[in-house]
């Protein structure tokens, strides 16, 4: 049949195709990667097919349409897109890769490619012309792996890749040679064949093939590039501080070694915790002061009455620990905690109708993760050559000073609404604002940057993160207590701090004297505290009147419930939402943490813990948020409708950081006007872009280090993200006349607090 050739190539890119929308593969948005890939490696080889063709081989006009353009018939032509596209597939979704993926040691592979080449030169001289061309094309390929350092030859799964490439060509090409499609010429070959295949046919196949998959990975990873942005940053990992090695590390290698210091640290969440830890280690008299009964703060697990007569371990909500997090995870690695952590490899997005976007296979270097969010539909073309997204630019301006003073009385939402984002956009947005408990109205935009800067545009760690394969008591809390204990730290929880006073030298925790101390509660707990104390007020009246101008977030909501079904799709322990009443995001505790994981394998079902961070206030009663959050659920996973809640946990608080707009300028720093009193916290102003987890630990870390330079000690080295963004601030990035800004924030009074009134106050505040 003429057309028989053309119908091949259809079958063999019908199965890449199709696959493509499956939501494991999402191939669909590499597509113009994929196809450009495959045009721009096929463009020699069809300049080549065409130059020799009646020469080298030709093609059999039974199985091929008659029409010729350059002496190719349709089929050769499709045949350029449709092995290359279905290899590219292959080699992406079909060869399992593995961790660490290049092996240095095998460059060798780039020493044979390179004699290929002169190897082929001389067969060429002989005759043998397909022979040389074949294994010239093989050689070079190789060398342009190497040259555009995509390392796709000395990858770990490239045996894998050769020998499934082996076979398909041995099934699609044995059709091909068989019937026989293509004629050859045995003058200009080896007439070596393996059935009906010329030997040649295997090593051709193979660099066209490679030369498709080293320019895909050269456009998705953009190598020399992402070398380039590395030095622009400087690296991504900076010394956040110097360390003078000479001085010495504990109390006891000083003069007074004999001489006693202690330190209250007020607030046992992360900051406090590592603000003790930094001291004790160094021998210092630590007491620890957390209200509640347990520590952790927002990492704090408890026990709780779940219903059916059942208590359980809950926690304050899932928490991701990225990869940047470079000061609080050298802390979890000094412990040696971080070995029951598990990869992410994955962070989801669901909108209203059910898609996900996913973030793993974007460019993992800051600036190109933006470009390859134009193959994932989160971003088009289109969208970036409008005007008014000039000003999109802001987010790679990010400057300590520039930003806030541009941006910090503008919301989100009225950026947004300036930019005209598109929908897609402006769900990534959400997901960060809300991140920070605050809704796009209320999110100050330069926060928004700030926090773009930090967790997607100053490193090559994606948004990827680790999490504890456990509860949080069990992976994190108890060895960091039994830390501290080692070390002398006395921890005293359900202690409510009422009082701090400050003497000449010293301060006084609830009439207790120490030598120093460091609030490292949340926001409104220091707040109150400053308020009772005359010593604060009359020592640092701007620390007074800027705590009272701090604030809390808007309520946030957290529902786990214990149900007897499980949802089918594969999607990550942690999935974020396009919130249709309050639903932000869900996690699927039974997936990533083995307590829960044992729960679903002895009742069937699942673990499901439902986020809403930023309650709007018309939903005033605990039991209308529960209740839309299950509806908003329901709508994402309609499999779990009508399925029996076995056990449930609830509560609905106001005690998170407002990272609102207005309030930058208020925000005090670590240090006060006392030498002896220090803060800590995420609330905290810090002179890095460190945010949520690794912001409290930098904070408490920081504290920690003014306290050792007072008393003459070496400070703990801490690093940091690049403190500045790719680009310098520029006045194209300048907000629109237009944009409604924030009035100054007034002192207001304490935000209501709704804690669920059947559990006690997990706040940590003191």
């Amino acid at each position: 049949m003429p057309g028989e050739y053309l119908i091949f190539n259809l079958l063999v890119l019908l199965g890449p195709l199709g696959l493509s929308f499956w939501h494991r593969t999402k191939f669909v948005h590499l597509w113009p990667l994929a196809f450009s890939s495959a045009a721009l490696a096929s463009a020699p080889y069809v300049i080549w097919d065409a130059l020799v063709t009646e020469r080298h081989w030709d093609f059999n006009e039974a199985y091929s349409l008659p029409i010729r353009l350059w002496g190719l018939p349709p089929g050769e032509w499709l045949f350029f897109v449709t092995v290359p596209f279905a290899c590219l597939f292959a080699w992406k979704f079909l060869i399992k890769p593995e961790r660490g993926a290049r092996r240095p040691k095998r460059g060798w592979i780039y020493i044979v490619a390179a004699l290929l080449i002169p190897a082929g030169a001389a067969l060429w001289t002989g005759g043998k012309e397909y022979t040389a061309l074949a294994l010239i094309a093989l050689g070079v390929s190789a060398l342009l792996d190497r040259a555009l350092d995509t390392g796709v030859t000395v990858n770990s799964r490239y045996p894998q890749f050769v020998a499934l490439l082996m076979a398909l060509t041995f099934v699609f090409n044995g059709y091909l040679t068989a019937r026989p499609v293509v004629v050859y010429n045995p003058a200009y070959q080896l007439d070596i064949r393996v059935w009906t295949i010329p030997v040649e046919d295997f090593v051709y196949g193979l660099s066209l093939v490679n030369f498709s998959v080293v320019l895909f990975e050269a456009f998705t990873r953009a190598a020399g590039l992402s070398r380039g942005i590395e030095r622009r940053f400087g690296g991504y990992r900076h010394r956040l501080n110097e360390v003078d090695d000479q001085l010495p590390r504990t109390l006891s290698q000083t003069a007074e070694a004999e001489a006693s210091r202690s330190v209250a640290v007020v607030g046992g969440g992360v900051a406090g915790m590592l603000a003790a830890a930094s001291l004790a280690e160094r021998g210092f008299d630590v007491e620890l002061f957390e209200a509640s009964d347990h520590v952790g703060g927002k990492l704090g697990s408890w026990e709780a009455n779940v219903g059916g007569g059942r208590r359980m371990q809950v926690e304050h909500g899932f928490h991701a620990f990225f990869r940047h997090y470079y000061n609080l995870n050298d802390f979890l690695d000094r412990l040696d905690i971080r070995r029951s952590f598990r990869p992410v490899e994955d962070y989801t997005i669901l909108d209203g109708s059910g898609r996900a976007y996913g973030f793993a296979d974007l460019h993992r270097a800051p600036i190109l993760n933006l470009v390859s969010l134009l193959g994932t539909g989160m971003m088009r073309v289109r969208d970036v050559l409008r005007p008014e997204m000039k000003r999109m630019q802001s987010m790679m301006e990010y400057d300590p000073s520039e930003t806030f003073e541009r941006w910090d009385d503008i919301s989100f939402q009225s950026f947004a609404d300036d930019v005209k984002l598109p929908r897609e956009l402006q769900l990534v947005f959400n997901s960060f604002s809300r991140a920070f408990f605050a809704s796009p109205e209320h999110m100050s935009m330069a926060e928004l940057i700030k926090s773009f800067h930090f967790y997607f545009l100053s490193h090559d760690h994606g948004l990827l993160y680790d999490i504890p394969n456990d509860d949080h008591e069990l992976t994190l809390l108890a060895p960091i207590r039994a830390h501290l204990e080692s070390h002398g730290v006395v921890i005293r929880t359900s202690t409510r701090v009422e009082s701090v006073e400050l003497a000449e030298d010293s301060v006084s925790v609830d009439g207790r004297p120490f030598d120093y101390a460091i609030l490292a509660a949340d926001v409104m707990a220091t707040r109150r505290l400053a308020a009772r104390s005359t010593s604060i007020q009359q020592r640092d009246p701007a620390l007074t009147s800027n705590l009272e101008r701090m604030r809390a977030s808007q309520r946030y909501a957290v529902l786990r419930v214990w149900i007897d079904r499980d949802i089918s799709r594969d999607l990550p322990g942690f999935v974020m939402t396009d919130r249709a009443q309050l639903l932000d995001s869900v996690s699927l505790y039974h997936r990533i943490e083995q307590t829960s994981a044992r729960f679903s394998a002895e009742h069937g079902g699942g673990v499901f813990e439902l986020h809403c961070y930023a309650v709007p206030d018309e939903f005033g009663d605990d039991e209308k948020i529960k209740a839309a959050m299950l509806e908003d659920f329901f709508e994402y996973f309609p499999e779990l409708r009508g399925a029996k809640i076995m056990h449930e946990h609830a509560y609905v608080k106001a005690d998170f950081t407002a990272f609102h707009t207005g309030l930058h300028r208020f925000r005090p720093t670590t240090d006060t006007a006392h030498p002896r009193l220090l803060l800590a916290g995420d609330w905290v102003k810090l002179p890095c872009p460190a945010m949520l987890l690794e912001g409290a630990a930098t904070s408490g870390m920081i504290a920690a280090n003014r306290i050792l330079q007072a008393e003459a000690l070496r400070p703990a080295q801490l690093y940091t993200v690049p403190l500045r963004g790719f680009l310098p601030p520029t006045k194209r990035g300048r907000p629109s006349p237009s944009l409604p800004r924030a009035p100054a924030v007034p002192a207001s009074p304490e935000p209501r607090t709704d804690a669920s009134p059947q559990e006690p106050d997990r706040s940590g505040r003191p």
